[in-house]
């Protein structure tokens, strides 16, 4: 039972560092842009935005899908990334607990 709290501790760091890291309000990077401008291309028929065929398409469909939600994805990616980051955090420290090595997988997510 201690290596889950060991867990929501590692995680809890997590949040709070990803939380400071997006108060800083940076400007989104270009990878971030082109990812929406897929997500519009796709939602708005060709439309509105544009295709580049060597990306993946599941990171566009999600902001995509929030874009026809009618919000703004600039506005969600940070909460985004930080649920995501949080979400393979824990996922480090549960395979670090089912290996048998709760310490490992703490080490290794707190490393994320």
């Amino acid at each position: 039972m201690r290596w889950y709290l060991l867990t929501l501790i590692v995680c809890g760091v997590c949040i709070l560092i990803s939380s400071q890291y997006a108060s800083l309000h940076q400007d989104l990077w270009w990878d971030s842009h082109v990812y929406i401008a897929q997500g519009k291309y796709l939602f708005s028929a060709g439309e509105i935005g544009f295709w580049e065929v060597f990306r993946p398409p599941l990171w566009s469909i999600i902001l995509g899908g929030i874009w026809k939600l009618g919000v703004q994805p600039v506005h969600i990616i940070p909460h985004l990334t930080i649920t995501l980051h949080t979400i393979a955090v824990a996922l480090m420290c549960y395979l670090g607990i089912l290996q048998k090595k709760p310490y490992v997988g703490a080490l290794a997510g707190l490393y994320m």
